[in-house]
């Protein structure tokens, strides 16, 4: 039996590539020896901004966000857990609420986790997922009656682990309670989910050859679900036609719902408009989606007559389907010489950079190096990375941990990214007192709240940190 990592987040800030986890909760059951139970409190980083609207209407109002570790100190225990070798991660909304925070604190602490997959021993169970699945192909086998809740399956979450609250409860332990009842109520779905919980699982479920397709008589067509999916019900009938060269995890889907006729036509001069571009546009057959964000993925068969009735799913046009694409002898080549995956432009900000690429050996390496070494250090260090990113965001840890190891130029370049972080997209210090004033306003609402006032607090202290500073 592997070990089982169950684990819940509080985040704050409008991205996960700009925003941070500030409470996590784990329970970690070895196969072997005690459980591992912990609650911790994150310090959040200067260079963070907090939407007062967000800090009223959520568990932020409650939270004393300025007192904690710092997010490093908690991102260098975490990491150990997540780097675990045959240990499977369990969240509740894992790959759409809580990893995408997770991962973006790796990068930016320089941990040595792949900037674009998962490591290749771990293994994660979204119950999220898990439940939409449930949902989609066995309704009657979901615990709760979904139809009765706010936003039907998208308020699950809210629905299960609300009562768990921000006490001294671990909130990893209400997500046990989900599997458990789970479990009880659909054990063939979760046993299904977990034998292929890691991406080279799912590749081998897809048909893939090394990761790759060369053959379309080879893969296996499969329903897939998850809320990222580009389709209104977050579950596609679909099967893998290309493998992207740059991003090994993302997968080149066909819908075999949709119209497949000028997708498997020699004569179609440009495959570029078939790629899918928003959930509503079921005309384009092509998608894409990570393996890292591990979608349930279950052979065809798991879609019985009745079920297909129910969804609306016209069996025999997704049979045709299969027949024309495993006839289309050119379309692998073709997808080939010609990708149709159109990447948005990344921001310059080295925030957003993760996903240009995993940083090379010898700097996963320097990383491995800092983290063993005082931040006094780590200047020199630094100028001996290859990638230009690791420069860049070890001057930022060091504005953050240890200020006076910068340069008086490289304290400067960190004042003026927490001033334009704090004030979010407006420009000017009009902004900043605009904040304060509403600061003000809302602890006179909320004398005792501790998130309300801490957001009052840390905005003084900002402005003067940066005004001094500059």
């Amino acid at each position: 039996m592997p070990t089982i990592h169950f684990y819940d987040t509080v985040t704050a800030g409008r991205s996960p590539t700009e925003g941070q986890v500030i409470r996590f909760d784990s329970a970690v059951y070895p196969a072997r020896g005690s459980v591992d139970l912990s609650t911790t409190n994150i310090k959040l980083r200067d260079d963070v901004y907090l939407d007062p609207d967000v800090v009223m209407n959520s568990d932020l109002a409650l939270l004393a966000f300025d007192q904690g570790c710092s997010e490093v100190e908690w991102a260098r225990r975490v990491f150990a857990d997540f780097t675990r070798p045959n240990t499977l991660h369990i969240a509740f909304g894992s790959t759409t609420r809580h990893d995408p925070f997770i991962r973006a604190s790796f990068y930016r602490n320089l941990l040595p986790y792949p900037c674009l997959g998962v490591p290749d021993t771990a293994h994660f169970l979204d119950l999220d997922v898990l439940l939409r699945a449930i949902l989609l192909i066995r309704p009657g086998e979901c615990p709760w009656d979904v139809e009765t809740l706010t936003g039907g399956a998208a308020g699950l979450y809210q629905f299960l682990m609300w009562d768990a609250g921000l006490g001294t409860e671990n909130r990893a332990l209400r997500v046990k309670e989900v599997l458990s009842k789970i479990s009880e109520a659909s054990p063939k779905l979760l046993h299904h989910a977990v034998t292929v919980s890691s991406p080279s699982q799912i590749k081998a479920l897809l048909g893939l050859d090394g990761g790759e397709v060369w053959d379309l008589r080879s893969v296996k067509p499969v329903v897939m679900v998850h809320p990222s999916l580009p389709d209104n019900r977050g579950a596609i009938l679909a099967m893998p036609v290309a493998a992207d060269v740059s991003y090994p995890d993302l997968i080149c889907m066909v819908d075999l719902e949709a119209d497949l006729s000028s997708l498997c036509s020699d004569s179609t001069e440009s495959l570029q408009h078939l790629s899918r571009a928003n959930k509503g546009d079921r005309s384009a057959p092509l998608f894409h989606i990570s393996m890292s964000r591990i979608p349930f993925v279950a052979p065809l068969s798991a879609i019985r007559p009745d079920d297909a009735k129910r969804l609306g799913i016209n069996v025999s046009a997704v049979k045709a389907n299969i027949q024309r694409l495993t006839s289309a002898k050119h379309l692998v080549g073709r997808l080939r010489d010609e990708p149709v995956l159109q990447l948005n432009a990344q921001p310059a900000d080295v925030d957003h950079r993760m996903w240009a690429g995993d940083f090379p050996s010898t700097d996963l390496d320097l990383m491995r190096q800092l983290h063993s070494s005082g931040f006094n250090s780590w200047h020199d260090l630094l100028l001996t990375g290859t990638d230009r990113r690791l420069r860049d965001l070890g001057n930022r840890m060091l504005g953050r941990y240890q200020p006076d190891a910068l340069s008086p130029s490289d304290r400067g370049v960190w004042l003026r990214h927490v001033d334009q972080r704090v004030r979010g997209d407006f420009s000017g210090s009009f902004r900043l007192e605009q904040l304060m004033e509403r600061a003000e306003d809302m602890c006179q609402q909320y004398p005792t709240a501790a998130g309300v006032q801490g957001f009052r607090e840390r905005l003084h202290r900002l402005k003067g940190m940066v005004n001094d500073g500059f």
